[in-house]
């Protein structure tokens, strides 16, 4: 029964994805940018791919109205949107073994486009994955995995790669508020300024995260680290 209602809710959620896209005004917009009709029919076989997937083409289209705004080629702009798509798709599978979960899935539109963000900083749907289980057993909802995942792309960004922060930030999302998972970019920012090797910095950043869940106000663990090395 359980499994059956995940299903079913799951179902409603697709149904809610939004609008369908205008064909009409999309041709319209493609015809401004210079679009042959083989490109033309490209974009909307595109569209109508993320249409039936239940996936937000609003986004889609605005992707295209960017590139005709900023006069670039064609092949460029269905190159960027079918990129996006396919970061939507990877983000809609995530999604999808989240309800399968039991992971609650509310803002299912805000979570495929912060999933799809950090798709496009190089996460890969397997280092999403990988939060899963404790997010689960810490009964966050899917909101929380993507901010998450958003996280891992910014500790990417900042030459952090996820196969030595997916712990940590598995562990912080299990257990902190989703606002408060952006925070791990400066405690590791701190742990590097510490010169800890990347297995060190894991097993004091997860000591952090065991405290701060504890005890919010309880002291740092990399504070403890760096007075230890000062030998104080």
């Amino acid at each position: 029964m359980r499994k059956a209602a995940i299903f079913i809710l799951w179902g409603a959620v697709r149904l809610s994805a939004g609008p369908a896209f205008d064909a009409a005004e999309v041709r319209g917009l493609l015809d401004k940018g210079r679009f042959t009709p083989p490109q033309t029919q490209a974009a909307l076989a595109l569209l109508d791919r993320a249409e039936r997937g239940g996936l937000p083409t609003s986004m889609l289209v605005n992707r295209i109205r960017e590139g005709i705004a900023r006069r670039a080629e064609p092949k460029a702009v269905l190159g960027v949107v079918e990129d996006r798509l396919q970061q939507l798709e990877r983000a809609d599978d995530v999604v999808r073994q989240c309800a399968a979960s039991g992971i609650a899935v509310r803002d299912r539109e805000r979570s495929l486009l912060t999933l799809a963000d950090a798709f496009a900083q190089g996460v890969t749907p397997g280092d999403v994955l990988a939060i899963l289980p404790a997010a689960a057993e810490g009964k966050r909802d899917v909101e929380t995995i993507a901010r998450a995942a958003e996280t891992l792309g910014r500790l990417g960004r900042k030459g952090f790669p996820p196969k030595d922060t997916r712990d940590v930030v598995s562990a912080a999302a299990a257990a902190w508020p989703a606002d408060r998972l952006d925070d791990l970019v400066g405690l590791f920012l701190q742990a590097d300024a510490l010169r800890l090797a990347p297995d060190e910095a894991r097993e004091v950043l997860l000591q952090e995260v065991r405290d701060k869940k504890k005890d919010p106000g309880a002291g740092s663990a990399l504070r403890r680290e760096q007075d230890r090395r000062e030998g104080r």
